[in-house]
């Protein structure tokens, strides 16, 4: 145990008023901001520094510490597991024996000290990327945020080498806030939701539209920076419950309702779907029932003449299959929406021909059609 002894009980202590908790938590705070396990310290250089104060002489220090590394390495006398190790010391190995038990200590020195941090650099790098990454927080107070997680998660010598990102969309409104909280809300208790949509005017400011809008939420997702709540809709006169896409950020007024949301097992188009492939079945959000869609993805000169597949790792993942391989391309199969995959398709029409259904294949012409109306007048 440690004593609750004066420091003006040791000889040669300057802070006579000073208890013996006090300097332990000055001494843990001091290694926490100076040491890591490839920056160790010894007694001499702590002398050395302001931190010498509240050492006492080596005597005391050395009980000290002693104390301090069983309550923070052993528990009830066994030797914690190593990532719970926080206070170490070069022969801290002679504190314990095979069995892992506490042994006798009194002549076990107290060499090359440092703190065993909770996260690892590489933890903590991730971490600083995550929040400078996200659109969820802004530049200002995400860095806020990371000079807070580097001063409590690593020492001094913690190295931020990261290079500034630039244009990261941020997306996150109190409107956006609020409405995430209502939804989760919501979510927890399995109850209905009902709202207003609203749309942007040329004054940048939302405005609702149309009557007020009623569904059972299932969850929540991001797709290009924006979120949405996914369930279904609650319209009365419904057999079939509809799939509900609806951007967050354009809800207002929300107010859960006390009536127990529909499962999504009576809703197909979810209960066919798990939900990290969901994205890659309703491209953009699409909310239209999903197809199974064929479609060859010719080869490129700039490619070596092979098939390259950037753009469809983008949009599905790994959720497509090769089904046939050509002298021109490749024949691949993908489950995505009708709405989707038609407005996809357009726009990798350099690369992507549509074979299977029809159905999409028509409304690619129509699509075509309506845009030569547009742009080839007479």
């Amino acid at each position: 145990m440690i004593e609750n002894t004066k420091i003006g009980d040791v000889g040669n202590d300057k802070k006579h008023n000073t208890v013996i908790i006090e300097r332990c938590l000055k001494l843990l705070e001091y290694f926490r901001h100076n040491t890591d396990a490839e920056h160790k310290i010894t007694q001499i250089e702590m002398r050395e520094d302001e931190i010498g104060e509240y050492m006492g002489n080596k005597s005391s220090f050395n009980k000290m510490m002693k104390n301090m590394v069983i309550a923070l390495n052993f528990d009830d006398g066994l030797l914690k597991p190593q990532s719970e190790q926080r206070l170490l010391f070069r022969d801290f190995p002679m504190m314990y024996n095979e069995f892992e038990e506490l042994v006798d200590i009194k002549t076990v020195p107290i060499k090359y000290i440092y703190y065993n941090h909770e996260f690892s650099q590489s933890e903590v790098h991730d971490i600083i990327m995550a929040l400078r990454t996200s659109g969820f927080i802004d530049v200002k107070n995400a860095e806020k945020l990371i000079d807070k997680i580097k001063s409590e998660l690593a020492s001094k010598y913690f190295s931020d080498c990261f290079a500034k990102i630039y244009n990261i969309e941020h997306t996150v409104s109190d409107n956006l806030i609020g409405n995430l909280s209502a939804i989760n809300d919501a979510l927890i208790n399995h109850n209905r939701l009902t709202f207003s949509m609203n749309y942007y005017n040329d004054k940048k400011q939302l405005i609702p539209y149309g009557k007020r809008l009623t569904i059972s939420p299932d969850f929540i997702m991001v797709n290009n920076g924006k979120y949405y709540v996914v369930g279904c809709f609650e319209n009365k006169n419904d057999e079939i419950k509809n799939l509900a896409i609806i951007r967050i950020d354009l809800m207002s007024d929300i107010c859960i309702l006390k009536i127990r949301a529909t499962s999504m097992y009576d809703i197909p188009s979810l209960r066919q779907i798990s939900k990290d492939k969901f994205r890659n079945c309703h491209l953009n959000m699409s909310y239209d029932d999903y197809l199974i869609v064929e479609m060859k993805i010719r080869k490129t000169p700039k490619t070596n003449n092979e098939v390259n597949y950037t753009f469809i790792h983008d949009s599905f993942g790994d959720d497509y299959k090769i089904l046939n391989k050509e002298t021109d391309g490749d024949v691949v199969m993908v489950h995505c929406s009708k709405y989707g995959i038609v407005n996809w398709a357009l726009q990798y029409g350099d690369f992507v021909e549509v074979i299977h259904p029809n159905s999409v294949v028509e409304e690619i012409k129509k699509k075509i059609e309506t845009l030569k109306g547009k742009y080839f007048k007479e």
